[in-house]
This record gives C-alpha cells, structure tokens and sequence, in this order.
C-alpha cells in the first residue's frame, strides 16, 4: 500500500503523515516515510531524535531511480537499487521503527524550481526559502 498527501501549505500534511505512519506501525505494518517537501519537518513530525534528524541526507533522484517506459509507452521511475540500501544510506529508523528519508530534487526539477522562484521574485511573491 503507498499513500501520498498533498495539498496546500499549512493545512497540516507533515502532521497527518506522521500520525498515519506511526499508527500503522504500531499495528504491524512495514512503514517508511518520505519527506519530499523543500522545507523538511517530517522527521521532527515522526518523533526523531536531533542527532537522527541531523544524520539524514537527501536522496539524489538521479542516482537511486530511474525512468523505464512500457510496452506502451508509459513512463514511470524505478528505484536503481533495493529499498533497503537506500534507506541505510540516507534514511533513518525512528519511534516504532518507521523508515525515514528526505527526498532530493532531480536536475530537471532543480531547474524548474529555480524559474520558478526566479519569477515569483520578479513579481513580488515567494515561493519559500530555496532548498538545501
């Protein structure tokens, strides 16, 4: 099973994320949670410690997945290498033994972001702190 939240800034995401995952650790499940957001707070969310926070790095798209096409031409991205090596390398385990990593940008998505926040700025609005 794969659930994703999104939606509109402040309404309470990381929040919702971080209690579905724990909840659905403790009654049995495998979970790992990804936090793709340029301003990561998931893993304070999930209730891990400082150190563990300050441990965890972002995953580089471009290393760990690829696109594939199907015979009929839909595209879709797979992972390079198992899951587990991933989350050993970038990842960490935390309360109830959720998987947690943060989520990279991808060269094209870096782009992309980057016009944007150049636009945005242009015509006096914000799109948020640039990612680290």
């Amino acid at each position: 099973m794969r659930i994703a939240l999104a939606g509109k800034g402040g309404v309470g995401k990381t929040t919702i994320a971080a209690t579905l995952a724990r909840t659905l650790a403790r009654r049995g499940y495998r979970v790992n949670a990804l936090d793709d957001d340029p301003n990561p707070n998931l893993a304070v969310a999930l209730g891990l410690a400082p150190e563990q926070a300050a441990r965890l790095r972002r995953v580089p798209r471009d290393d760990v997945m690829e696109e594939r096409a199907d015979a009929d031409g839909h595209r879709d991205l797979h992972l390079t290498r198992p899951f587990a090596d991933v989350l050993a390398e970038y990842g960490e385990r935390g309360p109830d033994d959720v998987g947690v990593m943060m989520m990279g940008c991808s060269a094209r998505s870096r782009l992309t972001l980057r016009s944007a926040r150049r636009r945005a700025q242009r015509d006096g609005r914000s799109l948020g702190p640039a990612p680290g």
